[in-house]
Order: C-alpha cells, then structure tokens, then sequence
C-alpha cells in the first residue's frame, strides 16, 4: 500500500513506488571442472563522443566452467618503457557463454602517443586466487 497522491480537482496526479532488487550469481561447481580463455584480435580507436582512447577486444572462453579474473592493459613504447593503461578488476566469463566483448576507455597519460610500440591486455586469476596468468594477447602498433 502506497500513500495516495492528492489530486486538485480538474488535474491529474501519479503516485510511484519504486522496488529495489539485486541479483547475485550464484555459481556451484561440481567434479573436475575446467576452462580455457583466449583474446581474439584487439583494436585501439578513439571514442567519437570523449576523444579518449579506447580498446576493443573479445575474449573466447571454452571449457566446464565459468572464469574470473583481472584485466590490465599495458602499453609498452619504442624504448621499453610500460605504461599501465587500465586495470579492471574481477571481470567475468561465464559459462555457457562462449565469448564476450569488451570495450575500454583507457587511461592513457598525456605524454603517451600510442604509437610504436605494442599493446598488450593480461587476464589472469585474482591475487587471492594465486594471481596466475589466464590470457594473454598483444597488439603491435606502427
């Protein structure tokens, strides 16, 4: 029950109530389970709205089970040098999805020209799950 709206004569009134609801996955893995990821190709733009740069990659999943891990993107230049891009931490692949697409702002500093040099995007496992490697995949830049 809702408190009613008071409503001058000749006028229209609307009452709203709003429900509050959260999912939450609820993941049971059952026998020896596994799973593999792969980066497929990955392409630098610029967002036509902001300007900033923005990475597109899609990661191919296969295997039993879901996986969970962190992303970083790490730009390496001409001379050496890395640059961490963008970080994102506890990203999804969820079973029976084989795949999943993901496009990123980054976080590229003002000195940097993303230009000669190699990008290069590591999903691995969170530090509380060993920290390992997951995926690896890397672009090279003229």
């Amino acid at each position: 029950t809702g408190t009613p709206a008071i409503v001058e004569a000749g006028k229209i009134g609307i009452n709203i109530r709003v429900n509050y609801g959260i999912t939450i996955p609820i993941i049971v893995r059952k026998g020896e389970l596994s799973y593999e990821v792969k980066i497929g190709s990955i392409d630098l733009s610029k967002d036509p709205q902001t300007g900033e740069d923005v990475v597109t990659t899609k990661f191919l999943r296969s295997g039993t089970r879901s996986s969970y891990g962190d992303i970083s993107i790490v730009f390496t230049d001409s001379q050496g040098k890395e640059h961490l891009l963008k970080f994102l931490p506890g990203l999804s692949l969820f079973c029976p999805n084989p795949s999943r697409i993901f496009t990123i702002p980054l976080d590229t500093p003002k000195d940097v020209q993303l230009a000669h040099g190699i990008v290069k995007i590591i999903y691995r496992e969170q530090e509380a799950e060993g920290g390992a490697i997951i995926a690896e995949g890397s672009q090279t830049l003229q």
